[in-house]
């Protein structure tokens, strides 16, 4: 099932009032509105395990390693303009409810709110808090087990443009990501970012950008004496461009030297290159094609003798309109996975994780739509425990006010 922004219906009349008295200009842009959705997946592989692993929950008296699981939820949207402001509010509250693993049963609460700030055509900026709570993938929870997560970030950015099309720019990031129980593979974090650049701008909207960033903060688990309780530092020097060569196609790169160290644990010291390539193609007003090569360098505790997680992915997407009211789509990745330390030869696990999925959608009205998917996934692995092979169907539709 897909998931999409809810916006209760209690704020309905006070938008239409609102719009009423707007502009014409101005008669197009919704200030509140409100959502409600509901989906139904059937998973014939809730935890991820191996085709003859026992059934995971049998301790519980449940067979079998399928079930089916509905999501219903509900929430708000804001984007209220005031002169040169803007202040913008998206709050989500879904329930999630499996008929057998109940134990997966999840009442996440999800929230972003930000004021885009502007002094003077030259200088904008946002200030801006979010939270998001949701259940660590299965397949990366150690014994396949129940582990909360929830993110909490803090944050403020400024953009100045000094001369032309250049641009001075700074961000402090405020971040806390907390797990229940404790995830030794990801301690509880707490940390804040800095960071400072140049971007210029041309007048074929391409750009070019260099930036520093700089973080500290503090690891910290149940049993820190093995696995984390460490303060850290990350630096990091980032290199991104944006080139439009027509209206149709746009490529996107981004390259990022990490360098991250552990004062207690070194370690778990480790440095290395991260980036991305992506390339969008409009082909026509009904055919859009995607695709994307990345690399992702993250702190990951899978053995005393595991610091790091490397992920090599490689993904294409492609979508149809067929008609101004139905389109379909498809996307295909596949991510190799290294746990070890990225800076040896060292791996104490390798991943392979294919996957492809079809999806399509109608929207009757402008305000309803219905989305269906079908999705196959399939993990190979130097580890047999972590083989595993799952199809997943959904079927979800929307209300919009």
């Amino acid at each position: 099932m897909s998931w999409t922004i809810c916006r209760p219906a209690a704020l309905a009349a006070a938008a239409a009032g609102a719009l009423a008295c707007a502009p014409a200009a101005e008669a197009q842009e919704r200030l509140f509105s409100a959502s409600a959705s509901y989906g139904i997946t059937w998973d014939d592989n809730v935890f991820r395990v191996p085709e003859a692993a026992p059934d995971p929950e049998a301790a519980r008296g449940i067979a079998g390693k399928s079930d089916r699981y509905s999501t219903a939820s509900v929430g708000l949207h804001m984007n209220l303009p005031v002169s040169m402001q803007r202040f913008t509010l998206d709050l989500t509250k879904a329930a999630i409810r499996y008929e057998k693993f109940t134990s997966r049963d999840q009442d996440p609460l999800s929230y972003r709110g930000a004021w885009l700030w502007q002094v003077t055509s030259r200088l904008n900026g946002a200030l801006s808090a979010s939270r998001g709570e949701t259940l660590v993938n299965v397949e990366d929870a150690q014994g396949r087990r129940r582990i909360e997560q929830s993110t909490t970030t803090l944050s403020g950015t400024a953009d100045a443009r000094v001369w032309g099309g250049w641009h001075l720019q700074g961000a402090i990031v405020d971040g806390e990501t907390k797990y229940d129980p404790p995830n030794l593979a990801q301690p509880d974090t707490t940390q804040t970012s800095y960071e400072a650049g140049v971007r210029y701008v041309a007048p074929s909207a391409s750009q070019l950008s260099l930036v520093y960033r700089e973080t500290r903060g503090t690891e910290t688990v149940g049993d820190a004496a093995i696995f984390g309780g460490s303060d850290f530092t990350q630096a990091e020097t980032e290199l991104s461009a944006t080139w439009i060569p027509t209206g149709h196609s746009t490529f996107r790169a981004r390259i990022t030297q990490v360098d991250r160290k552990n004062e207690l644990l070194p370690q778990r010291d480790f440095s290395g290159n991260t980036g991305e390539l992506r390339h969008a193609w409009r082909a026509t007003a009904k055919l859009h094609l995607d695709w994307w090569v990345s690399r992702a360098v993250t702190p990951y505790n899978l053995s005393l003798q595991s610091t790091s997680r490397v992920d090599d992915t490689v993904a294409a997407a492609f979508l149809w309109r067929a008609t101004e009211r139905i389109s379909f789509r498809t996307s295909v990745s596949r991510q190799r996975s290294r746990y070890g330390q990225i800076s040896t030869a060292f791996e104490a696990r390798r991943d392979s994780t294919d996957s492809a999925e079809f999806g399509a959608g109608w929207a009757p009205h402008r305000n309803i739509s219905f989305d269906a998917r079908l999705r196959h996934e399939v993990r190979d692995s130097t580890d047999p425990l972590q083989i595993f092979d799952a199809n997943v169907a959904g079927f979800s539709f929307s209300l919009r006010f």
